[in-house]
């Protein structure tokens, strides 16, 4: 009897276990081989303002509210490890944001497979091939410079905080316990929902569409009249909490533009215009960008599914099938299909307001852009794999090993195909200079062209210099022409900058009412780069 009841329960807890081990194991592993310094991504001078933000010691205010000068991306996180920095004056290397950012991800993955508790690893696994395989996918997910992997969590916390307000334990009570549940996830939804549109204005959309399919489903799970008035006020409640979410980031952002112009002179604003006058240009542009990924056809899956189940459903609500309309109303509540249809969704919405929006054009048709649609259209179509194996095997044998037989088949492909550690040549040419100029000058301006100085600063240690590129090029920390005038000695980086004036540095240089002159041409060169040294004439 009591071997009976170890085996039951080390077979219960068998799942979650397997779980737990290969959450860690991919957690290590995107830790240890998609680092910014490996050849699967890219470390350029716009990924190291995580950095830059963190590790400052100039007082908060609104400007650090968003990643400098970009009001498109918000700071949140990096407000929390500028707080971590200034209160244990711990620096944030590269590395160390590279952590942070992976366990920021990790954490939004596991929250996403939270919303279909049975299915978890399978959710999990298929997440893991969408953002490690795909070579595009990868290489934005894992890039400093890009916002989507602080972005997924929060919409993902958003969703599971609805479904939590929605939970029928929370529905005709009204004793002090629930209502004090009531408040709390109230409080959650509110708060997550204001920091995820904060971190990307996109989310505004995406969250209320995540209401919209969560408000569906619990209106259909629902059972019997509701005899209180909560069943029915939570939908209100959850939709002006989101959009109390909204406004309040929409206020931060007011705040932000009236301070960036009364103190440096630009309101730093990223213009969202709709674009109806290149619609059918942006939808071409888009579609060719669309089918350069090469996993397109399952992104297409889930979109043919909800496509036949709506048919589907339609056709027996009008033949009054009643059985049969049980069945499909079951199938489309359940937690893997209900992940489905918000990932594909999100997929779908993303790729719209794409073609709506001019930034889109003027950045011409960048991949990046549809991110969240390839990387949540991926993770979807695998589910929708599985949702169609599952109803061949619906009728056999094999129906009760149906998760377990495709969640090893799709892990099987992720431990094939994961990628090895391989080192990137150009970080270790930057990471090189940037080294060898803080243990020469370590605290000095350096000047140079807007991609060859504030990639080099990050990775400097607690002995950074202060990157300023040239005049006439995008200064995204502000204050810091004004140091240039107290600078005694300047290092300059003039071949990358194309700076150099017959393959020379420049004897003079007027940059931000300052005069330098050259003091040492050969201060320092590598295979990319070459600095001079000059002195201030004005000190």
């Amino acid at each position: 009897m009591i071997a009976r009841k170890s085996l039951s329960r080390f077979k219960v807890n068998v799942p979650n276990v397997a779980f737990v081990v290969l959450s860690l194991l991919f957690l290590w592993r995107i830790s240890v081989v998609l680092t910014p310094d490996s050849y699967y991504t890219t470390f350029s001078s716009d990924s190291a303002f995580p950095m830059l933000i963190s590790n400052q010691d100039r007082p908060i205010t609104l400007f650090d509210s968003y990643s400098y000068s970009r009001d498109r991306w918000g700071s949140f996180p990096f407000l929390l490890a500028r707080l971590v920095h200034k209160w244990t004056g711990y620096y944030w290397s590269v590395r160390a944001m590279h952590l942070y950012r992976t366990f920021w991800f990790f954490g939004g993955l596991l929250i996403m497979s939270s919303l279909a508790v049975r299915a978890r690893l399978l959710v999990l696994v298929s997440a893991l091939i969408a953002v490690c395989i795909p070579n595009f996918t990868r290489i934005i997910m894992f890039d400093l410079s890009e916002l989507y992997a602080w972005q997924i969590p929060g919409l993902f916390l958003s969703w599971y905080c609805m479904r939590q307000l929605f939970a029928p334990d929370l529905g005709e009570s009204g004793d002090r316990p629930v209502m004090v549940k009531r408040v709390l996830w109230s409080f959650a939804l509110f708060e997550v929902s204001f920091i995820t549109t904060w971190t990307s204005l996109a989310s505004g959309p995406l969250l209320l569409f995540l209401l919209l399919v969560e408000t569906f489903r619990a209106i259909l799970t629902g059972s019997g009249k509701p005899t209180s008035t909560w069943p029915r006020a939570r939908y209100m409640l959850a939709a002006v909490l989101v959009m109390l979410g909204i406004l309040a980031e929409k206020l931060l952002r007011i705040g932000y533009h009236r301070y960036c112009l009364k103190r440096y002179g630009n309101v730093n604003r990223t213009q969202i215009v709709l674009d109806f006058g290149h619609l059918s240009q942006n939808l071409r542009g888009q579609l060719d960008t669309f089918l350069s990924f090469s996993w397109w056809p399952i992104i297409i899956l889930p979109l043919l599914l909800v496509i036949t189940l709506t048919i589907t459903f339609i056709y027996l609500w009008r033949r009054e099938g009643v059985s049969m309309l049980r069945n499909v109303t079951a199938t489309s509540t359940e937690d893997v299909f209900v992940l489905v249809i918000g990932m594909s969704g999100i997929a779908v919405i993303n790729f719209g307001m794409t073609v709506l929006i001019q930034h889109v054009r003027l950045n011409l048709y960048e991949n990046r852009f549809l991110t969240l649609s390839f990387s949540l259209g991926v993770i979807s179509g695998l589910l929708t794999l599985f949702l169609v194996f599952r109803h061949f095997v619906e009728r056999t044998p094999a129906k009760r090993y149906a998760v377990t037989a495709f969640t090893v088949a799709v892990l099987f492909f992720l431990v094939v195909k994961f990628p090895a550690r391989r080192i990137n040549p150009d970080y270790q040419t930057d990471n090189e200079a940037a080294l060898a100029l803080a243990e020469k000058m370590p605290g000095a301006i350096l000047m140079g062209g807007y991609w060859g100085t504030y990639i080099l600063a990050p990775l400097q240690g607690t002995r950074a210099m202060v990157p300023l590129p040239i005049e006439g090029q995008e200064v995204r920390m502000p204050w810091t022409p004004a140091m240039l005038a107290e600078a005694k000695q300047v290092v300059v980086e003039y071949r990358f900058s194309n700076l150099a004036k017959g393959g020379g540095a420049p004897v003079v240089l007027k940059q931000y009412n300052a005069t330098l002159r050259l003091v040492n041409p050969n201060w320092y060169a590598n295979e990319r780069y070459s600095f001079a040294l000059y002195e201030n004439e004005d000190k």
